[in-house]
């Protein structure tokens, strides 16, 4: 979801507007054969959690992707740093004696 720092207000029409880095970015990422779908925030945050899954699949058809039935998919995990997040690495030391 491409948030607010994403737009800017055209001075004339006083439209949002996609900036100029996000459009770059967008065209890099097709000129690398990515296809990119964007949601904006204006969007997302006027839809109801209900309908989101049908906004992000319209989106994704908008660019030629069929969205794949994620029905039985797993929800992800709760990564809020509440007992859900993974543990961080181990450190790996390596102990060498001197002069050798």
């Amino acid at each position: 979801v491409d948030g607010p720092s994403h737009y800017l207000r055209d001075p004339w029409t006083g439209d949002a507007v996609v900036n100029g880095r996000t459009r770059l970015k967008s065209r890099l990422l097709r000129g690398l054969g990515w296809k990119v779908a964007h949601v904006s925030h204006f969007e997302w945050d006027d839809t109801r959690e209900t309908e989101r899954r049908q906004l992000l699949t319209d989106k994704l058809a908008e660019v030629g992707v069929a969205a794949a039935d994620t029905s039985s998919v797993p929800a992800a995990p709760d990564m809020s740093g509440q007992g859900g997040a993974p543990p961080p690495p181990k450190k790996h030391v390596c102990k060498t004696r001197r002069g050798q």
